[in-house]
């Protein structure tokens, strides 16, 4: 018999990240034309896509600053569409990195995604 009671886990225990999102980011999410890979969600979209990328490149992180949703460029011109976001564990800073998105992140959403908030601002 164990001596490990049933009810704790006994593998590796998935942290969840909290996502926390900057005034300035907010600002920008509601200005941002509702795309339909948004699915209706343009908050829940950009978290998801956070959370998931804080499990391979940030997996100690325990919080998420998104500092900017999706677009292009930045300090580089020709960065590719991604989301500023700053990681935390704790209250050690884990360093700012960009959550790419490719426009498209899954064959679900391929159909009818085409446009993207950089291509809706330059018209």
């Amino acid at each position: 018999m164990s001596d490990v009671p049933s009810s704790m886990p006994t593998g590796p225990v998935e942290i969840i990240v909290e996502i926390i999102w900057t005034d300035p980011a907010l600002k920008q999410l509601d200005i941002m034309p509702d795309e339909p890979r948004f699915k209706g969600d343009k908050k829940a979209w950009h978290e998801k896509r956070v959370r998931k990328h804080a499990k391979t490149n940030a997996p100690k992180a325990t919080r998420a600053r998104i500092r900017k949703p999706v677009h292009s460029g930045g300090t580089k011109p020709d960065e590719p569409e991604h989301i500023t976001v700053t990681y935390k564990q704790r209250n050690k800073d884990l360093g700012a990195q960009h959550v790419y998105t490719d426009g498209v992140t899954t064959e679900d959403e391929a159909e009818g995604a085409q446009t993207t908030f950089a291509d809706a601002m330059s018209t």
